[in-house]
């Protein structure tokens, strides 16, 4: 019987934990999509706004790309030691190993 190799076993539960991360944030991503495409329809008559409309469009844009922007930042340092794993890979077989 083979015995699994505990950094293989470690790196794949790792990834597990990464996969559902990833599957919590992807509805968060598209909310966060939605959210500046509604925020920014009203572009399109924008000339019609007066400059307190023009203004609450303006903080409404803001607040829905900084709500993106946090979705994708917490996105990144999800998949960011992800790099990692296939770096090491890339090291090892560059090495002669498999």
């Amino acid at each position: 019987m083979s015995q699994s190799d505990p950094g293989t076993t470690g790196m794949v539960q790792h990834l597990r934990e990464v996969r559902e991360r990833l599957a919590d944030l992807i509805p968060k991503l598209h909310e966060a999509n939605e959210r500046c495409i509604q925020s920014a329809k009203p572009l399109a008559t924008l000339d019609e706004l007066n400059l307190a409309q023009r203004q609450e469009l303006a903080k409404s844009i803001v607040a829905a790309c900084q709500d993106w922007e946090e979705v994708t930042i917490v996105i990144q340092k999800t998949i960011a030691p992800l790099e990692s794993i296939g770096s090491g890979a890339q090291d090892r077989r560059s090495e002669g190993g498999h």
